[in-house]
């Protein structure tokens, strides 16, 4: 499994301290084998057995979302398009780096379903995105 890049630890902490202060609802899934102690292979086998899936996204915003009508920020590989949804999956990635193939399958379900997927490089886009597209129940 590849590393994660201190760069994406530091940008999901930004995401996830962004999301804090407005107060909308977000939580990130443990999903990297960051698994230690005495048998890391035991304990990866008993997160699988747990639900432990590879490919979830990093940042889960349980938020209500609608694009605007000239939004076109849409993954390009989705062919899904609603105007409105249910809550935003965001896979955060490193500059030059993309999503792996489970990760784009995660992307592509979670699209069919009315989640808005995003894939975002830099903490302006992250924060971009979500102020233009996070309608917060009131």
């Amino acid at each position: 499994m590849p590393k994660r890049s201190s760069y994406e630890d530091g940008l999901q902490r930004a995401v996830i301290q962004f999301l804090d202060m407005r107060g909308w609802r977000s939580f990130h899934v443990p999903n990297g084998m960051r698994a230690g102690g005495k048998n890391p292979q035991k304990t990866a086998a008993i997160m699988r057995g747990l639900g432990l899936k590879k490919g979830v996204p990093d940042v889960i915003v349980c938020e209500p979302w609608q694009c605007p009508p000239d939004t076109t920020n849409r993954l390009e590989y989705l062919r899904y398009e609603y105007a409105h949804g249910m809550g935003i999956a965001m896979e955060l990635k490193a500059p030059g780096k993309y999503p792996t193939p489970e990760q784009r399958e995660w992307l592509i379900a979670l699209a069919k379903r009315g989640w808005y997927p995003a894939v975002c490089r830099t903490i302006h886009e992250a924060t971009a995105l979500l102020e233009r597209i996070v309608r917060p129940l009131r």
